[in-house]
């Protein structure tokens, strides 16, 4: 009978256990626990997991409520083209159409407000990567108000009649004439004087020559000439003389942009249109001589208006058609005025007649200290 096999027994003859019996037994007891530790079933045994090395990290969760893990939010989409490509704007030009906020505009509502994405923004990401097209519209803040809002800064400074860039204006230039008037001011005491306008012209040129003089004597002299045009009267000289002092005199230099001056005041830049002090009163009559319907009461004509010592921007303010209780037919005239701007600043008043082509038939020019001249036009005559 072949020997049974001996069995192994825990303890040593002197009934201690055995040491290397015990700790297999130890080691066994531990596996168990963690087993049960770790959630695995009883019934299997890690060879019985297919990739046992993998079974260490997984989680069970219970059957009757299972959970899944958040999906993370989708990230903004964003486009970014080569600079280089055809039909891509240089970031110069990225930065222009959109110079206003473009989150500004009304999109989906949501339970916090996103940053707005301004122009700014753009112009850094244009500059680091050439044209950058938002895809993801929502994401910025943008809506169909953004959209409308590029549309108008696309537009904006396009030529066009408003208050500040009327429609062109038309001019009808008045025939030669000689205007002598009855003047009377002062000037520190009050006198009286007698004046007169001189007009001349042909097609493309005219002279203009404004005389105060009291017994012969010239007290003060405006002289003007230039060219007719497009727009309108354009003086190429200006000069003044007081009493016997020598004259002075502004230059429209067009050819430089500049206006400049004889006594050596700082140059100061031409605008279009502009016009001297003398020079400005032929400009009015044949501004409203072409066109009287669009010169209503409370309308304004604004330009550049130059002496011998400076220049500014003059806005004459139309107003009613006054009688002025002149003989026919300078018995009334439409006013504008120019108010004072400034301390010592002038005021200028003019009326211009209708039945005389709305030539100006009284001038008053006054300061602010009181001091002041005013012109009453008593005849007209044809230069010979």
């Amino acid at each position: 009978m072949p020997n049974a096999p001996k069995s192994m027994p825990l303890t040593d003859g002197t009934g201690r256990p055995r040491p290397g019996r015990l700790l297999w037994l130890t080691a066994l007891v531990g596996l168990g626990h963690w087993l049960l530790l770790t959630g695995l079933p009883a019934a299997k045994t890690l060879g019985d997991t297919p990739l046992a090395s993998e079974a260490l990290f997984v989680t069970l969760q219970p059957v009757d409520a299972p959970q899944q893990a958040p999906i993370p939010a989708a990230p903004q989409t964003v486009r970014t083209t080569d600079p280089t490509e055809p039909g891509s704007k240089p970031p110069a030009q990225l930065a222009t159409a959109a110079g206003i906020p473009i989150g500004a505009g009304t999109g989906p509502s949501r339970d916090a407000a996103e940053p707005a994405l301004d122009a700014s923004v753009l112009s850094d990401a244009a500059g680091m990567a050439g044209d950058t097209e938002v895809v993801d519209r929502q994401a910025a803040g943008m809506g169909k108000e953004a959209d409308l809002l590029l549309a108008l800064a696309n537009t904006e400074g396009q030529d066009g009649p408003s208050a500040t860039n009327p429609a062109p204006y038309r001019f009808s230039f008045p025939e030669p004439v000689r205007i002598v008037y009855e003047a009377q001011g002062r000037s520190g005491f009050a006198y009286t004087a007698s004046a007169e306008i001189l007009w001349q012209r042909d097609s493309n040129s005219y002279q203009a020559a404004l005389r105060v003089s009291k017994l012969g004597i010239p007290l003060s002299v405006w002289t003007s000439k230039g060219s007719l045009g497009a727009q309108g009267v354009a003086p190429l000289r200006f000069g003044e003389k007081k009493g016997r002092s020598s004259e002075i005199a502004a230059h429209f230099q067009r050819d430089k942009g500049i206006i400049s001056f004889s006594r050596n005041a700082p140059n100061v830049a031409l605008q279009v249109a502009a016009q001297d002090h003398l020079s400005t009163f032929f400009q009015l009559s044949s501004m409203v001589a072409a066109e009287p319907a669009r010169f209503t009461p409370g309308s304004a004509i604004a330009f550049q208006s130059a002496n011998a010592y400076g220049a500014q921007d003059w806005t004459f303010k139309v107003g009613s058609l006054d009688n002025l209780g002149l003989p026919a037919p300078a018995a009334s005239g439409l006013r504008l005025t120019r108010d004072h701007s400034a301390d010592y600043d002038i005021k200028v008043e003019v009326w211009l007649a209708p039945t005389l082509g709305y030539l100006p038939v009284r001038i008053r020019l006054s300061q602010t200290n009181g001091d002041f001249l005013e012109l009453v036009a008593r005849t007209t005559e044809i230069p010979q």
